[in-house]
């Protein structure tokens, strides 16, 4: 749960796994990230073997970890988008902007953002059995009974009122944190006001090239769901994501 997560979705069709490829391939060794081996399933491989290696598999998609940083890049078709994830074991040594420089040159750029694992983890969790493993504070959380029949309607966390809630929508990814990019095309999947978001004045906006919109909030990364880093992730919600924030959740 160490470490940071970075997201970048894109438009369907608009790039594959093999230009996602040599597209992450570039960045890690422009930004010298280069690790001895990678595991591409069950094979431990050099870098210079990785691309043959990837570009032979039949699915649309590749998952590559290395010691330190693993990559996936998958075509989530039932929600029409692109993702590409990238994991960090580590906290603040990746400068994700650069990742973004380019990213945002592939046409059909969405959204990006990164998070802190171990936040994103709790956000998300429901089972109020870990909280007791790890003794993580829950008591402040309101908690419901699970939508199902016995045993799945036992008490659980309410995590669709977590402020860093991530929740997948049809053409994007519903999600704030405390930097985030983006894209021409976010606007008109989640119906926010690109105008509203450049006047916000609790945030940090710039505009970029590729008509990519830099947010900023802050902190580094949202580490806390109380006080105020809640209240302005529940704000950042509300003005990125108006047309969804209100909806049901089916968990």
């Amino acid at each position: 749960m160490q470490g940071e997560g970075f997201q970048a979705t894109f438009c369907r069709d608009r790039i594959d796994k093999e230009e996602m490829w040599y597209l992450v391939e570039e960045q890690i060794f422009q930004q010298d990230l280069i690790e001895d081996r990678y595991a591409v399933g069950f094979r431990k491989l050099k870098i210079d073997k990785l691309c043959a290696t990837i570009l032979r598999q039949g699915e649309d998609y590749f998952g590559v970890e290395g010691e330190r940083l693993g990559y996936d890049f998958s075509e989530i078709k039932y929600q029409n988008y692109n993702l590409l994830s990238i994991k960090d074991q580590l906290i603040g040594q990746v400068d994700w902007s650069l990742w973004v420089a380019r990213l945002a040159q592939v046409q059909g750029f969405i959204q990006a953002f990164y998070e802190d694992n171990d936040y994103a983890f709790w956000q998300h969790e429901k089972d109020i059995n870990w909280y007791e493993t790890f003794n993580h504070p829950h008591d402040h959380l309101r908690k419901r009974k699970g939508k199902g029949p016995p045993p799945f309607d036992k008490l659980i966390i309410a995590v669709e009122d977590n402020p860093g809630r991530y929740v997948v929508r049809n053409g994007f990814v519903e999600a704030v944190a405390a930097e985030m990019w983006l894209g021409p095309e976010f606007w008109a999947r989640t119906g926010a006001d690109r105008a509203e978001v450049l006047a916000c004045e609790y945030l940090q906006v710039e505009e970029q090239d590729n008509d990519v919109l830099h947010l900023k909030a802050g902190p580094r990364s949202f580490t806390e769901e109380t006080g105020p880093q809640a209240e302005i992730q529940h704000k950042m919600r509300r003005l990125l994501f108006p047309n969804s924030v209100d909806l049901p959740l089916s968990f």
